[in-house]
C-alpha cells in the first residue's frame, strides 16, 4: 500500500504524540510521535497509513514520503517543508481553529465582531464544500463550482484581512490567527485549482480519534517494537474500513493467508490479491447491503 500511496498525486498528512516507555535512546524530555499519511477521499485507492517515529522532526515525513512528487495537505507545521513533492496545501479548518480559539478568551465586543466576521467566510467556503459533495459533482464540475462559487469568497477574505492593521489589533491569539491565514495565504488556495484536493484535513483527524483515545485507555506502548505494531495495525484496519469492509472478518482472512507465508516472501500477486479494494476482497468482505 505504501508503494501506491506514494505514487498517488494528492496525499493528506497529520502527526500526533505516542508515549512510548523503552526507546532505543529515551528522552525524557522529548515525544514520540506516530505520523499518519491518507490519499483523499476523491482517489480510487483509499489507503491510510501510519508510521511511528522518535520525534516530529519533518525529515522523518520526507523519508516517508520519499518519491511522491504530488500535492501534501497539511497544517501549517513548518516541518512538511522539508517534504519534496511539488506543492503543498494548507488545511482551512487549522485556519479556522486559531480563530475560534481568539474568540474564546477575546471580550471585546469590537474583536469578536471581526472574529466573526472572518468565520463567517470559512462558514461559506464549508458551506459550498457540503454542497459539491452532495451533488455528487465530477471532477469538471467540482472545479467550475469553485471557481464560480468559492474562489470570490477567498478572495474577498484575504481582500479584507489585508485591510486590516494586524499589529495594533488586541490579543495575542487574535493577531496569530490573522498572521497564519496570510502567511499561508498561498497554501489555502490551492484546493481550488484542484478538483480531487478537499480544502480540510478532517479524515486524518477523525483517523487519529482513535489514538486519542487509546492514550487514555492503553495509555503507552512499552517498546519501539510494540509501537511499530500498533502503527502497522492502525494502518490495516483504517484502510480496510475506508474501503467499506468487515474489518474483523478481513482480518481474520488476512491471518489465515499470510501465516503459510511465514518467513518466506510473499509473492506480489498474493498480496495483490490481499489488498482491501481488491475484487475479491470486495465481494468476501464488503459491508454494503450488510447491516453494519
Amino acid at each position: 500500500m505504501k508503494s501506491i500511496l506514494v505514487g498517488r498525486p494528492q496525499l493528506c498528512a497529520d502527526e500526533t504524540t505516542l508515549q512510548v516507555i523503552n526507546e532505543s535512546h529515551t528522552r525524557r524530555k522529548s515525544k514520540s510521535y506516530l505520523w499518519q499519511y491518507r490519499t483523499v477521499d476523491m482517489d480510487e485507492y483509499p489507503i491510510v497509513l501510519f508510521e511511528y517515529c522518535q520525534g516530529r522532526s519533518g525529515s522523518y515525513a520526507a523519508e516517508f514520503l520519499r518519491g511522491f512528487d504530488g500535492t501534501l495537505l497539511v497544517d501549517g507545521f513548518t516541518g512538511y517543508n522539508k517534504v519534496e513533492c511539488d506543492r503543498l496545501a494548507n488545511c482551512w479548518v487549522h485556519a479556522r481553529r486559531y480563530l475560534i480559539e481568539a474568540s474564546v478568551v477575546s471580550c471585546s465586543d469590537h474583536i469578536n465582531g471581526i472574529l466573526e466576521k472572518a468565520l463567517s467566510y470559512f462558514d461559506q467556503i464549508f458551506d459550498i464544500e457540503y454542497e459539491i459533495s452532495e451533488n455528487g459533482l465530477d471532477q469538471d464540475r467540482r472545479l467550475e463550482y469553485r471557481s464560480l462559487k468559492t474562489t470570490p469568497v477567498v478572495n474577498e477574505l484575504f481582500d479584507w484581512v489585508k485591510t486590516l492593521n494586524i499589529r495594533e489589533l488586541p490579543g495575542e491569539k487574535t493577531r496569530k490567527a490573522f498572521n497564519y491565514l496570510l502567511r499561508h495565504e498561498q497554501g489555502l488556495r490551492v484546493f481550488l485549482n484542484d478538483p480531487m484536493l478537499p480544502a480540510h484535513n478532517n479524515g486524518a483527524e477523525q483517523d487519529f480519534v482513535s489514538v486519542a483515545r487509546g492514550r487514555h485507555n492503553w495509555l503507552f506502548s512499552y517498546s519501539e517494537e510494540g509501537a511499530d505494531s500498533l502503527a502497522l495495525m492502525f494502518s490495516v484496519v483504517k484502510s480496510a474500513r475506508r474501503n467499506g469492509l468487515n474489518v474483523m472478518k478481513y482480518l481474520n482472512y488476512l491471518f489465515e493467508t499470510l501465516i503459510s507465508w511465514r518467513d518466506k516472501t510473499v509473492p506480489s500477486s498474493i498480496l495483490e490479491s490481499l489488498l482491501p479494494w481488491a475484487e475479491e476482497i470486495q465481494n468476501r468482505f464488503s459491508l454494503k447491503g450488510q447491516a453494519a
